[in-house]
């Protein structure tokens, strides 16, 4: 069963009318900074769940849309707010969603960003847990030197 055609219909009638004037009017958006990758991560699914509070009537369809752009995609807010055409172009013809619903996004975020408080205390102990096992795995690697797999013949000696 393809769920899709649904979903694009849902997201298009969610989506309000926007105008070109209206979309090159709004704040410019201000890229978030981070130190580590967490961090980044733990903004964007705040963003999205901001989204889904604004459009309750189509919260299974932004978790697919969270699923498709963030987690199989790669995607963080920032790169979704980027000021180049490419990202709409990356929008409609690589994860095939509706451009309506790509100009309410941006809008939604720039709204968001005009309030948001930054990460809580609990998207930090996140970001301090994802750093902890970082190190773990770093530490296991630099326990034993990597052999080569190649074998020395001593000619290079």
């Amino acid at each position: 069963m393809n769920r899709q055609p649904q979903q694009e219909s849902n997201l298009q009638a969610a989506a309000p009318t926007i105008t070109r004037a209206e979309v090159s009017s709004a704040s410019q958006w201000a890229p978030i900074r981070y130190d580590h990758e967490q961090e980044i991560n733990e903004h964007t699914s705040n963003f999205f769940n901001y989204l889904k509070l604004k459009f309750p009537t189509v919260g299974e369809d932004i978790n697919e849309l969270y699923k498709t752009l963030v987690i199989d995609g790669a995607m963080d807010i920032n790169l979704l707010m980027q000021p180049s055409g490419d990202i709409l172009k990356l929008w409609t013809q690589h994860f095939k969603q509706p451009p309506g619903w790509f100009f309410t996004l941006q809008n939604t975020a720039k709204e968001w960003q005009a309030g948001y408080q930054g990460l809580t205390d609990r998207n930090w102990r996140r970001v301090e847990r994802c750093k902890k096992r970082e190190e773990i795995a770093r530490k296991k690697l630099v326990v034993e030197p990597s052999s080569s797999v190649v074998e020395d013949d001593g000619e290079n000696a």
